[in-house]
């Protein structure tokens, strides 16, 4: 039977519970992702795996921000 995967996250300095989505469970690499939309629009995409040793893990994180810029 498939184990449901839930992904939680909280900042710590105001309190915000952003949303959490596209959380998925990799058995083959032992990794999770999901990605995190902020209130202020910014969006984090995680991946977390086990690393090369049992007692590490290691994190990719990706951050995707938007600019717009003006001609003057």
């Amino acid at each position: 039977r498939d184990a449901a995967v839930m992904v939680s996250v909280t900042d710590k300095s105001d309190g915000e519970v952003p949303e959490v989505f596209d959380v998925s469970w990799n058995e083959q690499d032992l990794s999770i992702r999901f990605a995190v939309l902020w209130s202020t629009g910014r969006l984090l995409k995680y991946r977390v795996a086990i690393g090369p040793r049992e007692d590490r893990i290691e994190a990719t994180i990706t951050s995707t921000h938007q600019e717009l810029w003006e001609r003057q």
